[in-house]
C-alpha cells in the first residue's frame, strides 16, 4: 500500500515536482469574462499573465468541485492506495 497526496493548485506546486513525488494535483478554475480555465491544465502562468494585462475586468477563481476530487481519490483507492488531502 502506498500514500499518495491529493491538493488543488493554489498549493502552487510546481509540475515536475508534483510528478516527481507522485502528488495529484486538481485544478482551481479561472475565469476571464464568459471563458473559463482550469488552472495548469487550459492556462498556464505566462497565458494568465497575457490575458489579465488584456482583460477589461479581474479574472474569477473557483475552487475545485467536490467531483473533481472524488474522481481522484476514486482512481487512486482502485489501486489500493491511502490518501492524504
Amino acid at each position: 500500500m502506498t500514500i499518495k497526496i491529493v491538493t488543488d493548485s493554489a498549493s502552487d506546486i510546481p509540475s515536475e515536482v508534483a510528478r516527481k513525488l507522485g502528488i495529484s494535483i486538481v485544478p482551481l478554475t479561472v475565469s476571464f469574462g464568459k471563458k473559463v480555465y482550469r488552472e495548469g491544465l487550459d492556462l498556464n502562468a505566462e497565458e494568465f499573465y497575457s490575458k489579465l494585462a488584456q482583460s477589461e475586468e479581474l479574472p474569477k477563481t473557483a475552487q475545485p468541485s467536490v467531483g473533481s476530487f472524488i474522481d481522484v481519490y476514486e482512481t487512486l483507492a482502485q489501486q489500493d492506495n491511502e490518501i492524504i488531502s
